[in-house]
Formats: C-alpha cells, structure tokens, sequence
C-alpha cells in the first residue's frame, strides 16, 4: 500500500477538513462502493457514547447503548442500499483480542447485520503486505476519493491525506477488495475468539 501512497503524492487535511470533506462526498459514492481498512489495535473515540462507557469500565452499559443503536444502523443501511452502493470493512486483527477490539467486534458485529459486512484478517496473514511498513488506515469512496487516515500516538483522529487521481482511488480499492476476499466472515471469527472472552478492563486513558 504505501508504494501507491507515497507515488500518488495526497493533499493533506486537519482533522475538521477531513469530515467535512468526508461528508461532502460520501453520499454520492457510486456503485465501486464504500471500502475500509483497519490495522491500528486501538483507537480513542470520545464521540461514541458505547465507547465512554466502555472506557469507564461499564461493559454491560456499553452493550446496551450498541444495541440501542440498531435503528439507526438499520436506517443507514437502507440509505445507503437507495443510493445504490455497498459498505466493505477489512479489520486486522492481532491476537489474542486486545480490549479495545473486543468492544469494537462487538460493535461491528452488530453493524454488519444491516448492510455493512466485515471480514476479519489475523495479523500474521497480512505479513506479506507489510515487510517494510504497517498497512495504513484506509478508506476510499467509490471511484471519487480516498483517504489515509491520520492518528495521534494515544489513538485520536488527527486528520488525513486524501488522494483523488482516478487510477491511485481504484488501486488502492483494489487492494482493500482482496484482502477482504482472504478474510473470514466476522461472525465465525467473533464465535472463535471473541465471544468466550471475559469482560475487559479499562480502556487506557479512559
């Protein structure tokens, strides 16, 4: 991946340009879809309420808000199904869990019943892709853009480089796309290595 970032050459965008750009585009996605790859371990997400919660250590409230979510969730999905594209989520994963992707399996898992399928990769199978460099934080929308999505060290979004030449958006499509055809449904993944685990503790920093 990062031989098609560094040749392409992005524009980079602070954390508000990147929503904002992020929302002025993501509805017009076309048919090439909605693709998104995920190799951090950790993130910070004080915007979810399910993620405040499970950062105080209240596991059975931070399930319930995910469930309380499946309106909107539902609504998404059949927003996204008249607009007349797909929603494609690659999630690496190092094992075993790490407390924060326990409770984000949790929350994909959920979201993957209404139009957003997830396939999981554990970390040894994406060594071939990453003998200089970690996969990056990506997400492409459709043919029209993609982003690599900037962290800070403690996990905070911090803002994006976003890459819009025609044949750079579809490789790196390409790319997500099969790494998501190598990975395992994240249901039989989440039964294996998730659902027996115990409650986690405290999400650092929180």
């Amino acid at each position: 991946m990062r031989d098609l970032l560094d040749a392409a050459g992005g524009t980079s965008l602070g954390k508000a340009e990147y929503i904002a750009d992020f929302d002025e585009r993501f509805w017009r996605i076309d048919d090439a879809g909605f693709w998104k790859l995920e190799r951090l371990q950790s993130f910070q997400e004080p915007g979810s309420p399910s993620w405040r919660a499970f950062s105080r250590g209240n596991w059975k409230e931070a399930l319930a808000l995910i469930d309380s979510n499946r309106p909107e969730y539902q609504e998404y999905g059949k927003r996204m199904d008249a607009a007349g594209f797909g929603h494609f989520r690659v999630r690496v994963v190092d094992l075993p869990v790490g407390p924060y992707l326990q409770w984000e399996l949790e929350l994909l898992r959920v979201k993957s019943e209404y139009r957003q399928p997830v396939r999981v990769l554990p970390s040894d199978g994406v060594s071939a892709w990453e003998t200089e460099h970690p996969l990056p934080e990506l997400v492409v929308l459709g043919s029209e853009a993609a982003y690599e999505v900037v962290y800070t060290a403690e996990g905070f979004l911090d803002g994006a480089v976003r890459y819009t030449d025609a044949s750079t958006v579809a490789a790196l499509r390409e790319r997500i796309r099969a790494l998501y055809r190598s990975g395992e449904e994240l249901e039989t993944f989440w039964a294996r290595e998730v659902a027996g685990l115990p409650t986690p503790g405290l999400q650092p920093g929180g």
